[in-house]
């Protein structure tokens, strides 16, 4: 079923579906993830370039940038990882790489107690009613072996970001006076995605500081309502989380509804 919109409609709420039906709902339990809510930010002039622009969303093949030039952009996980299969992978490519901040690899081990970390900061944020950050921003990126081979390489050669958009590329500083401009067939956004909560805009959840305050054991339920939760969102938006998330949402869920859980 696909849902439109989600209201509330007396004591519960209306779950409005895409074939006109609306469902009823005493509890409601959100975990649409972010798959389907890809981020590209605006940038002067991207309507103007004439070659192709895509997301990670849509990323299938280094094939298709066979003898193209390619301009990665993001310093996330996935940006390194896609440009370095690229650049390995795709004959005759020539690959580009920039992000609004240059990454900082490190070089040590990730430990369990940094990752407590990582969860507690995004978690707090979340608490206080800010949007999460991205997990990187977080925990950083790890200097593996194929992230060293590709920096010896010369594939993780990072530039700054572009400032416009171009009909046939990118430009740094440009203007009447000129400025650098890199000519490209392709410009691939690897800039992460935003939560998929479009249909939960009539339920007015959001705090004044852009995000959704989140309370509860896990930091799953919302405090404005507390017969909703969002799991996978904030610190419940990975594997480990989200497991633990969901066995916390099915206890809160069977509490609100008077039921036994297991």
């Amino acid at each position: 079923m696909h849902v439109r919109a989600v209201r509330r409609e007396g004591e519960g709420f209306g779950v409005q579906l895409a074939d006109g039906r609306t469902l009823t709902a005493n509890v409601i339990i959100n975990a649409t993830g972010t798959w389907d809510r890809p981020f590209i930010p605006h940038i002067p002039g991207g309507a103007d370039f004439r070659g192709r622009q895509l997301h990670t969303h849509d990323y299938t093949t280094p094939a298709e940038f066979a003898g193209k030039r390619v301009l990665v952009v993001g310093a996330g996980i996935s940006a390194i990882q896609l440009l370095i299969e690229i650049a390995r992978e795709a004959p005759g490519v020539e690959t580009f790489w920039c992000s609004r901040r240059e990454p900082v690899f490190n070089t040590e081990p990730f430990t369990p107690e940094q990752g407590r970390e990582a969860v507690a900061r995004v978690e707090r944020r979340v608490r206080a009613g800010l949007p999460p950050t991205s997990v990187v921003s977080v925990t950083g990126l790890a200097l593996t072996p194929a992230i060293a081979a590709a920096q010896r390489d010369g594939i993780l050669s990072w530039r700054p970001m572009f400032t416009r958009i171009t009909e046939t590329g990118v430009c740094w500083d440009c203007g009447p006076e000129g400025g650098e401009h890199l000519d490209l067939d392709v410009i691939f956004w690897n800039t992460g995605f935003r939560s998929s909560l479009d249909h939960l805009a009539p339920l007015r959840l959001r705090a004044p500081g852009g995000g959704i305050t989140m309370t509860g054991r896990l930091a799953t339920v919302v405090e404005a309502d507390p017969r909703i939760q969002l799991i996978g969102y904030g610190p419940s938006a990975s594997t480990i989380g989200a497991n633990r998330a969901g066995r916390e949402a099915a206890r809160v869920a069977a509490d609100l509804l008077g039921v036994a859980s297991r």
